[in-house]
C-alpha cells in the first residue's frame, strides 16, 4: 500500500505540504465568499438565492474539511487515502446534483483542485484512480440532470482538464524528485569523501557513487601521476579491470583533459568524426555509443578525469552530466586535500635540511622492511655512514658550508639507491641506509660507489675558493644472518662504523671478503 501511494513530493515536510495546499484553501474560501455575495445580490431571484447561499457554505465547508482534516489524516493513515481517492471522487459529482445553477462550477473546480492535491501528496497512480472514480459517477449523475449538450461537453472537458493537470503535476514532481535525488547523491558523496584522507579510498568512494547514481555500462577514473594518466578504476559491463596507464592521444579523454571542460556525446559514432577524433576502446573491445566525461580540478590544477559510457545511444542527459560534474568536483577537492595531507605527513618524516628521513621515521620504516624481508626469507643490509672530521668543516669554513656538505652528501647517497631503498639522517653528520633484498656484497658495492663519488665532489667556501672533499666511514650489517632484530642490527652496523674510523677513516667495515664468506654459507 505504501508503494502504491509513493509520491515524488515525499521529501516535503508537513509544513512544506501545508504551504502548497494553503493557497488552494484560500482560493476555495474566496470562491465560496464570491458565491455568497452573488447570492445576496439583487439580480439573483428569490428562488435561486438559497441555492447560491447554501452552495457557498457547502463549497467552503467542503474545502475546509478536505484540506484541514482529510488530507492531514491521509498522511498518517492509508485507509483515509482510499476514502479520498475512491469515495471522495464519486462524491463530488453527486454533491453537484442538488444545485443545478452552481453544481457545475462546484464539480469543475473541486474535481480539478482535488486531482492536483492527490497528485502532489499521493502520486500519479492515485491521481488516475481518482480521475476514473470521478468520471464514472458523473456520467450517471449528468444523465439525470439538465441540458444534455452542456453535460456532454463537461463529461469530456473535466476528465481531459484533470488529465492535463495530473500529467503536469506528476512531471514537475518527477523533475523535483530527480533533482532531490541528485542533491542527495552529491551530499552523500561529499560526506563520504570528506571523511577520509586516503587518496585510494577517495577513488573507491567515487567509483561507488558513480555506480549507485548513474546508469552506465562502463566508467573509469583516471588520475594524473608523474605526467601520466593512470586508470585507477576501470569498470566495463560488470567487470572491474586492473589499473593501467591510459594514452589519451586523439581521444575524447584527451579532449576533456586538453580543454579542461566537460563533454556529453549522445551518439559516439556520429559525433566523433565531426570532432576529428578516432574511437578508442578500453576494457572490452567494444565501442560505447554514448559518453560523457568531466575533468577533476582543484586548486587550479587538473587532477584527473571521470568518464561514464553506455552501449546505448542517447543514454545520458544534461542533468546527468551536471551530477557527474558535481560528484567529480567533490572527489577532486577530497583528493587535493588528501594529497596535501600526505605531503604534510611526508614532510614530518623528513629531515628539514637534507630531505632524507629523520631518525624516528627511519627506524619505523626499517622495522617494517625487516619484517617484510623476514616473511619473504630475504636479507636486508644496513649501512651506517659518518662524514670524517666533519667538525673541522664547521670550524674552518662555517656552518653554512657544513650544511652544504650534508646536503651534497645526502644527494650522493640517494643517487646510488633504488626506489625501494631507504636513507635517513641518524643525527649530526651520521646517516643510515636500508637496502631490502640486498646481500653483503651488494651493500659493500653501494658503499664503495658512495665513497668514490664523495671523493670526487667539488666544494667551494663562501669566497669561491675550492675546499677539500670530505670522506666517509661506513659500517655494514646483514639481517637476519648477523642480527635478527633491528636494534641489534643497528648496534652491529654502528660498531663496524667505529671500527672503520679506528682503521684510519674513509674505510668500509667489514671487508668484501667477509661478505663473500657470508654469502657462500
Amino acid at each position: 500500500m505504501v508503494s502504491f501511494f509513493h509520491t515524488s513530493f515525499r521529501h516535503l515536510t508537513p509544513a512544506e505540504r501545508r504551504r502548497i495546499t494553503s493557497p488552494i484553501l484560500w482560493l476555495m474560501l474566496i470562491l465560496g465568499l464570491g458565491l455568497f455575495v452573488v447570492g445576496l445580490s439583487p439580480w439573483v431571484s428569490v428562488e435561486e438565492r438559497p441555492i447560491y447561499l447554501g452552495g457557498s457554505l457547502l463549497f467552503t465547508l467542503y474545502g475546509w474539511v478536505l484540506l484541514r482534516i482529510l488530507f492531514p489524516y491521509a498522511e498518517r493513515f492509508a485507509w483515509m487515502r482510499w476514502v479520498i481517492v475512491v469515495g471522495h471522487a464519486a462524491l463530488i459529482p453527486v454533491l453537484s446534483l442538488p444545485f443545478p445553477p452552481i453544481g457545475l462550477l462546484f464539480d469543475v473546480l473541486m474535481s480539478s483542485i482535488t486531482v492536483i492535491l492527490v497528485a502532489i501528496l499521493f502520486g500519479r497512480k492515485p491521481a488516475y484512480l481518482f480521475l476514473t472514480n470521478n468520471t464514472l459517477p458523473r456520467i450517471f449523475v449528468y444523465q439525470k440532470s439538465f441540458l444534455l449538450l452542456q453535460h456532454d461537453f463537461l463529461l469530456i472537458a473535466i476528465p481531459f482538464f484533470s488529465l492535463v493537470l495530473t500529467e503536469t503535476v506528476s512531471g514537475v514532481g518527477a523533475l523535483l524528485n530527480r533533482k532531490i535525488s541528485y542533491l542527495e547523491a552529491i551530499n552523500h558523496v561529499a560526506r563520504k569523501v570528506g571523511s577520509t584522507i586516503e587518496p585510494r579510498e577517495v577513488v573507491n568512494l567515487l567509483s561507488a557513487a558513480i555506480r549507485d547514481t548513474l546508469e552506465a555500462d562502463t566508467y573509469y577514473v583516471g588520475i594524473h601521476r608523474d605526467g601520466r594518466l593512470c586508470l585507477e578504476v576501470l569498470y566495463d559491463d560488470g567487470i572491474f579491470y586492473p589499473p593501467e596507464e591510459l594514452r589519451p592521444e586523439n581521444s575524447l579523454t584527451a579532449l576533456v583533459v586538453k580543454e579542461r571542460r566537460s563533454r556529453l556525446i549522445a551518439n559516439v559514432p556520429k559525433e566523433l568524426p565531426a570532432l576529428g577524433l578516432t574511437p578508442v576502446t578500453i576494457g572490452k573491445d567494444k565501442m560505447s555509443l554514448s559518453w560523457m566525461g568531466t575533468p577533476m580540478e582543484a586548486g587550479g590544477h587538473t587532477l584527473g578525469i571521470v568518464a561514464v559510457a553506455s552501449y546505448r545511444p542517447n543514454a545520458f542527459r544534461p542533468d546527468d552530466l551536471e551530477l557527474l560534474e558535481s560528484i567529480a568536483q567533490q572527489a577532486a577537492l577530497a583528493l587535493d586535500n588528501a594529497y596535501h595531507h600526505a605531503e604534510v605527513e611526508e614532510q614530518s618524516h623528513r629531515d628539514s635540511l637534507t630531505g632524507v628521513y629523520n631518525h624516528g621515521y627511519f627506524l619505523l620504516a626499517l622495522e617494517e622492511q625487516a619484517r617484510q624481508m623476514k616473511a619473504e626469507n630475504r636479507s636486508l643490509a644496513l649501512i651506517m655512514l659518518d662524514i670524517d672530521f666533519f667538525k673541522s668543516y664547521n670550524d674552518t669554513y662555517g656552518h653554512l658550508v657544513g650544511d652544504q656538505v650534508l646536503i651534497h652528501f645526502s644527494d650522493i647517497i640517494r643517487r646510488h639507491l633504488k626506489a625501494t631503498d631507504l636513507v635517513g639522517r641518524w643525527g649530526g653528520e651520521e646517516f643510515a641506509i636500508s637496502l631490502p633484498g640486498a646481500n653483503g656484497v651488494q651493500a659493500y658495492r653501494v658503499a664503495q660507489r658512495i665513497s668514490e663519488t664523495l671523493r670526487a665532489l667539488q666544494l667551494q667556501d663562501r669566497d669561491g675558493n675550492s675546499i677539500p672533499a670530505p670522506t666517509v666511514s661506513q659500517g655494514i650489517a646483514l639481517f637476519p644472518y648477523e642480527a635478527d632484530e633491528i636494534y641489534a642490527l643497528v648496534d652491529l652496523a654502528d660498531q663496524r662504523l667505529y671500527l672503520a674510523k679506528n682503521r684510519g677513516r674513509d674505510q668500509i667495515a667489514p671487508s668484501l671478503q667477509h661478505w663473500r664468506y657470508i654469502v657462500t654459507q
